[in-house]
């Protein structure tokens, strides 16, 4: 497959009819040099792969933990599925509008991080930070995830589950960005993607 792409990009150049329109494509078209190779987009492809394939079944896996453990969240996230598909039907704009759904995700992604912290970074020469604070060379540094989403002058009762805990705050006086309390929102309240730049 890898050969058969590449040797249509080499006759027709970036684009032709029956071009595919797929990740593996995309990183062939965006690889340079040594990387635009079998091997190299090959690596990419598994990078990738390790990055994403893993997280989300862990995050999966914890919420059906989570469900099993509160069975009285299931019949109102059913009826949540049920009453969106109904007008909706299986669109992003009928994914958007299940928001008890959304807050469940976003609380297990809160108790059941990934890990205790995130962004890890290593400083690679002495930084001092804008309050005067200076790390060496060597410095290991994280956020501190975990302890962040368990702050109680962040989050109220920040040790007990409430899978609907955001569904409440959407629409509420604190939310003045729509998107605020979903689940794909980074804040220095929510860090589960990591923050700014290094969202992943």
């Amino acid at each position: 497959m890898f050969k058969e792409r590449f040797a249509k990009m080499e006759e027709y150049g970036e684009d032709w009819d029956d071009k595919p329109n797929d990740m593996l494509m995309w990183l062939m078209s965006e690889a340079k040099g040594v990387e635009r190779s079998v091997d190299g987009v090959a690596r990419r492809l598994l990078f990738i792969n390790f990055a994403s394939i893993h997280t989300t079944s862990l995050t999966l896996t914890q919420v059906l933990y989570r469900l099993l453990a509160n069975p009285e969240y299931i019949k109102p996230l059913r009826d949540e599925v049920d009453a969106v598909i109904t007008e909706e039907g299986w669109t992003k704009a009928g994914i958007d509008k299940m928001h008890k759904i959304d807050s469940f995700l976003r609380e297990t992604q809160r108790l059941d991080g990934l890990g205790l912290v995130t962004m890890r970074r290593l400083a690679l020469r002495p930084f001092t930070f804008s309050n005067g604070v200076t790390v060496p060379a060597g410095t290991l540094i994280a956020i501190p995830t975990n302890a962040t989403h368990r702050d109680e002058s962040i989050y109220s009762n920040a040790d007990k589950f409430d899978g609907f805990r955001f569904a409440r705050l959407r629409g509420s006086k604190e939310d003045t960005v729509t998107s605020r309390y979903q689940t794909v929102s980074t804040s220095s309240e929510n860090l589960s993607f990591g923050l700014g730049r290094h969202t992943w």
